[in-house]
């Protein structure tokens, strides 16, 4: 919602997952951001694309967050290891087992 007020932009419609917002888009009656990983797929089929992403752009933070106690189940490592393998530039604060 931040970047929609930045940039003066009236929502018009409310989805709640990415693929809803994609079918918007893909209607040709909407514009919306969507993650680069998840909108490259339309990219490269030639669906979507950019608007001027030196303007609409922005990145966002995700954290993971576990308890200190009681000692994470092997199934909870796994999962960190496997976000510090497709994340190794961004990760912080993740406590290894």
């Amino acid at each position: 919602m931040a970047n929609n007020h930045r940039l003066k932009l009236n929502r018009v419609a409310d989805v709640y997952d990415e693929e809803a917002l994609a079918a918007l888009v893909l209607s040709g009656q909407y514009l919306a951001f969507l993650p680069d990983h998840f909108a490259s797929r339309f990219e490269h089929r030639g669906e979507m694309r950019r608007i001027r992403p030196d303007i609409y752009t922005y990145v966002s933070d995700h954290w993971t967050v576990v308890r200190r106690a009681p000692k994470s189940s092997g199934l909870v490592i796994t999962f960190l290891n496997c976000l510090r393998k497709v994340h190794q530039t961004a990760y912080r604060g993740i406590v290894s087992e």
